[in-house]
């Protein structure tokens, strides 16, 4: 039980993160001068991978130890969670870190107005996966 609550926990801490990233941080990407934008991508990188990168490997562990030694009555739930959480880490892998990587080269807008739009589906993802874990703990 004590994973299932840890997972909560971190995944309810993401949501607030993506939301806040999504409305405001990605989209302000769009004021940073030119000159200064490559070093900021770097920062950024930095800085957000030390606060992102211990709660997904958290989130995930305590996600899977719940999933696999769990005998309550959500299965289905248990499982469209991790589904969630899979779906997350595969746009995150396969998606958002490629064109944070292109966005190492300078400001350009399709890409920066593409990282908005494809965050969109981490963000819907954590807050569904959030809600299937309240329903759970409730």
């Amino acid at each position: 039980m004590l994973s299932l609550y840890i997972s909560l926990y971190t995944c309810v801490a993401l949501v607030g993160l993506i939301w806040a990233i999504q409305l405001v941080h990605y989209p302000s990407f769009h004021f940073i001068s030119h000159e200064k934008f490559k070093n900021y991508i770097l920062f950024h990188g930095k800085r957000i991978s030390c606060v992102v990168i211990p709660l997904m490997l958290t989130e995930l562990g305590a996600s899977l130890v719940f999933l696999f030694n769990s005998n309550s009555n959500f299965k289905a739930l248990e499982v469209l969670s991790m589904f969630f959480l899979i779906a997350i880490w595969v746009v995150t892998f396969t998606v958002s870190a490629p064109i944070h990587g292109k966005l190492l080269k300078g400001y350009n807008k399709k890409l920066v107005n593409k990282l908005v739009m494809t965050n969109w589906f981490r963000t819907v993802f954590w807050t569904i996966r959030s809600g299937i874990l309240l329903y759970i703990v409730w």
